[in-house]
């Protein structure tokens, strides 16, 4: 027992945990303040968009004690014990009328599929082999009528005026059982309806046994403002969008600086 015992701490990735480029390592001070939450009683993990191929790679040198929020919610996956312990997939038909019809109106905008633990590009060109260097994970091209159901998400990467577009023109598709999330200025993603990462939460919260009232996040950007609001305690950096900032307990430094370490300390004063 120590004095965090009973909290769960979850952070999300980008430019919170890590910064701009995902060859930035962990800072030495985020990850001594989180060795020094866990040996106290604490659980860690983090919240991500990325799969578990991604995110094992990019967080391999990460201190963790829990499960994983991956792809913004829709799975929880155990890195210890190398399995999924619960997934959220799309299982409706209209997840391929709906990219059909994206791919009608933005046909030179880089589309992937996530199916299982397996990634598969919709139009094979140079800006698709980059994204998928980009989220560190393989796949291959295919038509995406072949690839079956139950999907994972899809993913639909561009610049920040043409993601402001496709995400006007989903609202005018049928998105029965969708949702589109911006996980950053110039990622699109399309989702199974409700879920996010606030339901990742609660779900790893039941499974670990943890009230919500205890529950710790830190985020920057807008797919995590679920996850901020229903958390027990909520902050988020000097970075972070400036809609985020009033739902915080605590606006802690910049990414750069070690976020992560100043939240602990915070915890570490008033707990």
């Amino acid at each position: 027992m120590g004095k965090f015992s009973g909290l769960l701490m979850v952070s999300d990735l980008d430019r919170t945990l890590f910064g701009e480029s995902e060859t930035q390592f962990i800072l030495p001070q985020n990850n001594k303040a989180i060795e020094y939450f866990m040996a106290n009683g604490g659980y860690f993990t983090f919240a991500t968009g990325r799969g578990f191929v991604a995110a094992g790679k990019l967080t391999k040198d990460v201190p963790k004690n829990a499960p994983a929020i991956l792809f913004n919610g829709q799975m929880i996956y155990d890195f210890e014990k190398n399995e999924k312990v619960f997934s959220d997939d799309i299982s409706t038909e209209n997840i391929k009328v709906f990219l059909g019809k994206m791919c009608e109106k933005f046909s030179n905008v880089p589309k992937v599929v996530f199916y299982q633990n397996k990634m598969f590009s919709v139009n094979d060109d140079i800006a698709t082999d980059n994204m998928k260097n980009r989220i560190n994970m393989e796949g291959e091209r295919r038509d995406f009528r072949e690839v079956p159901l139950p999907w994972i998400k899809i993913l639909l990467a561009s610049d920040e005026r043409t993601v402001n577009e496709m995400m006007d023109y989903a609202k005018t598709l049928d998105l029965t059982g969708l949702q589109c999330v911006c996980s950053t200025p110039v990622l699109m993603e399309t989702m199974k309806a409700g879920v996010s990462k606030a339901t990742g939460l609660k779900k790893l919260a039941e499974i670990l046994g943890i009230d919500m009232k205890n529950t710790i996040a830190i985020g920057d950007y807008y797919n995590d403002e679920a996850m901020l609001r229903a958390a027990g305690h909520t902050f988020v950096p000097e970075n972070a969008a400036e809609d985020l900032k009033p739902l915080a307990e605590k606006v802690v430094c910049h990414h750069r600086d070690g976020a992560i370490a100043d939240v602990i300390e915070y915890l570490d004063n008033h707990f």
